[in-house]
């Protein structure tokens, strides 16, 4: 096909598309649009070659006339507007939309049911052996992405062969979610929160105790092959006095700024790079880990590595600083370039240097105490907090890594203060939230549909009734009067 076409205003009329003057005319209905395109591929369907923008006519139409052009043209229409689904607007410029008066599909149209916790197994077996060798090779990349993605692709092909409803595929995916974080960290409390923080967005008691019972078990598998401890461990808590607590809160805004710019700039590099195949990415993204890596090694690996780094060397200002600019820019490339892995991991590998470099001037208010690993552990839930949105989350996580009830309060500080300084200052969202914007995938639920979801069919059927059959007025008339008002009278009638 040539990419040399006359394009023109088009007609209004008819909708869909039709032949027209040696071309084809395409109008789509879209008042509330802000603009509309229509899109052209290749004879395989796979390579859109042309995306030309359609002109508004009056009554919302949109059209263009493109010549040459004749019938069997693969084509597709993308709408950009506003996404606001409480009020039905679902304008995504990403999805490629269907022609409703279109004469033939090219290729198998397939519904999909992602949105009721189903999850490809092509995309767990990348993950798991992607995330793996990324880890391996030392990209910058959390451990727990692979045990997150095969812990729901358990959960959801479990529920696929016990036949179960939506409503419980959806909540037994939470629990291999939570499963896999709970393995990943030994923490399964932090597990719980997260998931009905940020993965399912609701607190509901027939939901929690399945996910409390996975976690458990994904805890105790750790353990036992693993045993008990954490990388936490390796950090002295040591408790701070009342004196601290406004430098606190400083903390907690400097961090609040840095996950809003963190969340920023990976958003920036997705965006950036989307266009480009996942090849080129991942040459792109292992040549940027490589330059990395020889310029300073201690920054490569998952953010575990960090820990150990801050804990052994404290004082040494210089080197945290050069560790935390090369770590924040590996993991920003790592991720934004598409390497399968977490992001749990770096941001809590970043958030211990970004502390324990903030333990510098603490050391004034506290002389002769040593105080960096307390404010390591404070930068991780800080920043944790600010970054995914789940600062209940970060505050478990702390409390069960360092197993120190020093800690609580002035987590609870950190964390409050970084939590709203991002969101209220600088409108910061959760880098999970901006990814499903960016790629179109709809995660808002109206209360009637989120209601409707929880609810079986078999569960709310009343069985409690009886059935008639007979057009026969006096025996209907008898048998109403034999029965009570709460049981309903179901009519089957006869025709001959």
């Amino acid at each position: 096909m040539s990419n040399c076409f006359e394009v023109t205003q088009g007609a209004p009329l008819p909708l869909g598309s039709s032949v027209q003057n040696q071309g084809v005319n395409f109008a789509l209905y879209a008042p509330n649009a802000s603009q509309a395109f229509v899109c052209l591929f290749d004879k395989s369907g796979h390579t859109e070659i042309l995306k030309i923008a359609m002109n508004i006519n009056e009554g919302g139409v949109w059209s263009i006339h493109i010549a040459p052009l004749s019938t069997g043209a693969l084509y597709g229409f993308r709408v950009d507007g506003e996404y606001s689904p409480e009020k039905g607007m679902l304008f995504n410029e990403h999805k490629l939309l269907i022609d409703p008066y279109a004469k033939d599909l090219f290729n198998e149209f397939t519904w999909s049911e992602r949105h009721y916790g189903q999850m490809p197994l092509y995309n767990t077996v990348n993950q798991f052996v992607g995330g793996a060798l990324a880890l391996i090779s030392g990209f910058s990349v959390g451990r727990e992405g692979p045990s997150v993605h095969m812990g729901a692709a358990g959960a959801s092909i479990l529920a696929n062969k016990l036949h179960l409803p939506h409503n419980a595929m959806r909540t037994l995916s939470g629990c291999g979610v939570a499963a896999g974080i709970a393995a990943s960290f030994n923490t399964p409390l932090a597990a719980v929160i997260f998931v009905m923080e940020v993965v399912l967005r609701e607190y509901k008691v027939h939901i929690f105790v399945p996910i409390m019972l996975a976690a458990v078990t994904g805890a105790l598998a750790t353990q036992f092959v693993f045993g008990e401890g954490s990388e936490l461990a390796l950090i002295s808590i040591a408790p701070l006095s009342g004196w601290h607590y406004p430098y606190l809160v400083l903390c907690g805004m400097g961090l609040g700024a840095v996950a809003y710019a963190f969340n920023q700039n990976l958003m920036l590099i997705i965006k950036t790079f989307k266009p480009l195949s996942m090849f080129p990415r991942l040459i792109i993204a292992g040549c940027i880990a490589s330059l990395i890596a020889y310029a300073v090694p201690q920054a490569m690996g998952s953010g575990m590595s960090a820990i150990t780094i801050a804990v052994e060397s404290p004082e040494n200002m210089q080197l945290l600083t050069t560790i935390l600019i090369a770590k924040l820019l590996a993991t920003l490339f790592a991720i934004g370039l598409g390497i399968p892995g977490g992001l749990i991991g770096p941001v809590i590998g970043l958030g211990v240097l970004t502390g324990t470099l903030m333990a510098f001037f603490a050391q004034f208010i506290s002389p002769g105490t040593d105080i960096a690993g307390t404010y390591g552990v404070l930068g991780m839930a800080g920043l944790l907090a600010a970054t995914l949105h789940s600062p209940l989350a970060a505050l478990t996580t702390v409390m069960e890594l360092t197993s120190s009830p020093e800690i609580i309060v002035p987590a609870m500080i950190v964390i409050t203060t970084a939590y709203v300084t991002a969101l209220q200052v600088f409108g910061n969202r959760s880098i999970f939230l901006q990814q499903l914007d960016f790629q179109g995938l709809p995660y808002h639920v109206s209360p009637a549909t989120e209601a409707l979801q929880k609810v079986g069919v078999m569960d709310d059927m009343d069985e409690d009734f009886k059935l008639l059959y007979s057009d026969d007025k006096e025996q209907i008339k008898n048998s109403l009067d034999a029965m009570d008002s709460q049981t309903p009278l179901i009519l089957s009638l006869i025709h001959i």
